[in-house]
């Protein structure tokens, strides 16, 4: 069994924090030839392929309540032969139940769907999608969906929360588990999707390094935007244009932000001209007409 960590999202009403996909190929047999090489690897682009990602998958995702951010990754299977791939979250962690209550993910693989998992519903570890094969030297597209539902005035702003996405890839010669399970790898002296040999326990490691963010920003009335990912850049709470208290990389925008109020000064000083304007029109038929009478 292989382990990999891609640490996917952090969540800012802040979410802020990190989510991590941890891969655990379960191959059936012994490990690949050289004990070095994974049995499964990892793209950000579907084109190269690495042990680590070494990048956040939700990393600068903006998202606002009523509204999700998608974010994809490949999985390849560099054994011979087919594998059942799954996906989990696990490690959910946040101070605030309010924010995990309304923080949903869902996971697709190659076009097969899994279901919403609430965070907060997740002790200690939740399946997204399961039982889906691929094939060997294959690989295969994930997209994960963070989703926030609607929150009332405040409430999560600032809280934070954590959690991991587990993937795994098991061997066909045992029965496709949930994406929470622990396989062991068959001792029969079968194939298995590993290579020719008796049972082994392949190989573990890690991919994706630090933690990343996601920041939800304020909807005014609860609507969200068409497309969160093109949403306005966020004001800044800190200094260094990040919110306090958060992993480096994140940012946030407040509810009423500074520029919400400089349109109403702009608005103010129109309206000022105009009601000026009308009183010094005003005042000047009124001299005309007094200086007539007189």
């Amino acid at each position: 069994m292989a382990t990999r960590r891609i640490h996917a999202a952090g969540m800012a009403v802040a979410l802020a924090g990190a989510a991590a996909l941890v891969v655990v190929p379960a191959l059936g047999a012994a490990a690949p030839a050289s004990a070095d090489v994974q049995p499964i690897a990892l793209s950000a682009d579907g084109s190269t392929f690495v042990d680590d990602l070494g990048t956040a998958l939700f990393g600068g995702a903006k998202i606002v309540p009523g509204a999700s951010v998608t974010r994809t990754f490949w999985v390849k299977n560099r054994t011979a032969e087919p594998g059942h791939l799954a996906v989990a979250v696990q490690g959910v962690g946040s101070a605030d139940p309010e924010l995990l209550a309304r923080l949903t993910v869902s996971a697709d693989a190659d076009g097969t769907p899994g279901s919403d998992v609430a965070l907060a519903d997740v002790d200690p570890c939740a399946t997204l999608v399961s039982g889906v094969t691929l094939a060997g030297s294959g690989a295969m597209q994930v997209d994960v969906v963070l989703a926030l539902g609607d929150l009332a005035g405040l409430d999560a702003q600032g809280s934070l929360g954590t959690f991991d996405l587990r993937v795994t890839l098991t061997s066909t010669d045992v029965d496709a588990p949930d994406g929470c399970a622990t396989v062991d790898p068959p001792t029969d002296g079968g194939s298995g999707s590993g290579g020719s040999g008796s049972g082994g326990s392949g190989s573990t490691g890690t991919a994706g390094s630090g933690g990343s963010s996601v920041v939800v920003t304020g909807a005014g009335g609860g609507s969200a935007p068409a497309d969160t990912d093109t949403a306005e850049e966020p004001v800044a709470s800190g200094e260094d244009g990040s919110l306090q208290g958060e992993p480096a990389g994140a940012s946030f925008t407040p509810w009423n932000t500074d520029r919400f109020y400089q349109e109403y000064i702009v608005a103010l000083w129109l309206v000022g001209m105009i009601v000026g304007a009308i009183y010094a029109l005003a005042r000047r038929r009124r001299r005309r007409s007094t200086e007539e009478d007189a």
